[in-house]
């Protein structure tokens, strides 16, 4: 009986979070339904790229090439790294600041509707 009464309740509370539109995942943590965080993003980014580098080390290494660079190679390839993480960075900067500037921008309309 105590574990049909459970289930019950587990499934009340369910159903209320979907009503409601919140979803409880599978470490307890509530997120609203379409959202994700930028932490998220990231994580998965990161996660993405460093397995293709396994991947292509696993795959060198399989091979068995030696693979020489040069030092003007290993300066322009950490060059084109770096830069496409700053424009990376930029990119998101500029997203948060236009969301930003947009809800200003609607809070002085609303202001000038007041008056």
């Amino acid at each position: 009986m105590d574990e049909n009464n459970d289930l019950k309740s587990t499934e009340n509370e369910v159903l209320k979070s979907i009503k409601n539109g919140v979803s409880k995942t599978t470490t307890s943590h509530y997120r609203i339904n379409g959202n994700i965080s930028y932490q998220q993003i990231v994580t998965i980014f990161i996660s993405f790229i460093l397995g293709i580098v396994v991947i292509l080390f696993l795959q060198n290494a399989i091979k068995s090439e030696i693979i020489t660079f040069s030092t003007v190679d290993i300066i322009s390839f950490l060059f084109s790294v770096t830069l496409s993480g700053v424009s990376i960075f930029l990119a998101i900067t500029a997203i948060i600041l236009s969301r930003s500037t947009e809800k200003a921008i609607i809070e002085r309309s609303d202001a000038g509707i007041k008056l």
